[in-house]
């Protein structure tokens, strides 16, 4: 969010998916009842007006601002929502990541990939272990799920469509339940 959109194809950007889905999914998750954190509710990063340093210093900075305020608040689980991209267009599927040191983070992130793969249909991607910052610097599991790919046409025209954002935040909802 903010200045930083992620990853973009056309007039499809990865801030705007990704916040789109997590609000689907804030809402199911409040709904059954969690205590849901957003750590992103609109477009903006959580580093603040006053920072002064390079973009990159500022993504550091606002993902060791995301891992803080997720520690701080003790949070039973940390969700991080993506887009991917790539050069080729060939590439396609959601994939979830998780820290191979937690076991519950594992187990978080096969139970969303199997419901992501059930319900959509469209991925075949098994969820993977991954060396992430968000991954290995929070206190709870954690698992950074790719949506699909905006650099696949089909797929990026999914993305977009609200509908299809519901159903992407539904099978994340039933994989954490």
């Amino acid at each position: 969010g903010g200045c930083d959109p992620g990853a973009s194809r056309g007039n499809y950007v990865e801030k705007d998916i990704t916040l789109a889905i997590g609000q689907h999914l804030a809402k199911q998750l409040s709904e059954a009842g969690a205590m849901v954190v957003m750590l992103r509710t609109e477009d903006r990063d959580l580093v603040g007006d006053g920072f002064s340093g390079s973009i990159a210093a500022r993504k550091r900075e606002d993902l060791r601002l995301r891992v803080q305020k997720a520690n701080e608040v003790k949070a039973d689980l940390y969700i991080s929502i993506h887009a991917n991209a790539d050069p080729s267009p060939r590439w396609h599927g959601a994939q979830v990541f998780y820290n191979p040191s937690s076991k519950p983070s594992k187990l978080t992130a096969v139970m969303i990939q199997e419901e992501i793969t059930k319900q959509l249909g469209n991925t075949k991607r098994k969820a993977l272990a991954g060396d992430y910052y968000v991954l290995r610097n929070t206190e709870m599991p954690a698992v950074i799920i790719e949506v699909g790919f905006l650099s696949h046409p089909q797929e990026a025209s999914l993305l977009v469509n609200s509908d299809y954002q519901a159903r992407m935040a539904q099978a994340i909802f039933a994989g954490i339940a």
